[in-house]
């Protein structure tokens, strides 16, 4: 009786250990991140550029993409308060410069505070980023 429930535990987990090895299968196809993908399509773009014989500029450093390449390639030896020290991170709204025009009032003119202040701050760097991008893609090399 005993052996029997020792041979049903490890039937159990071998059915186990086969349903993660297709969930880590699945997971290696999976499609790559937006900031993954969005990468690739930067080196895609100044590949092409240099392939054709011209030069491009990064993406700017007001976009996600271009707040993330600045970091990684010694924007975080320049920010405030940095210890000089490379720190790997995900892009966050503290890689973006700030606003040329702080955001202190909404459009009726009522003082903003708190996490209102807060998320129109993010707004306003999210629109800009969405107009820089948009710049930067249809300029230059079309591919």
């Amino acid at each position: 009786m005993e052996q029997e429930r020792a041979r049903t535990r490890r039937g159990r987990r071998q059915e186990d250990d086969g349903e993660e090895e297709e969930e880590a299968q699945a997971a290696a196809h999976a499609l790559p991140s937006p900031s993954s993908s969005s990468s690739s399509s930067a080196a895609g773009r100044l590949a092409a550029a240099e392939r054709l014989g011209e030069t491009r500029p990064a993406p700017p450093v007001t976009t996600a993409l271009g707040a993330l390449v600045a970091h990684v390639t010694g924007g975080h030896l320049t920010m405030p308060g940095s210890s000089g020290v490379f720190q790997p991170m995900n892009v966050n709204y503290g890689l973006f410069p700030e606003l040329e025009q702080p955001i202190s009032r909404d459009p009726e003119g009522r003082r903003l505070r708190g996490a209102e202040k807060t998320r129109a701050k993010k707004r306003e760097m999210s629109l800009r980023a969405l107009r820089d991008i948009d710049g930067w893609l249809t300029s230059g090399v079309s591919v």
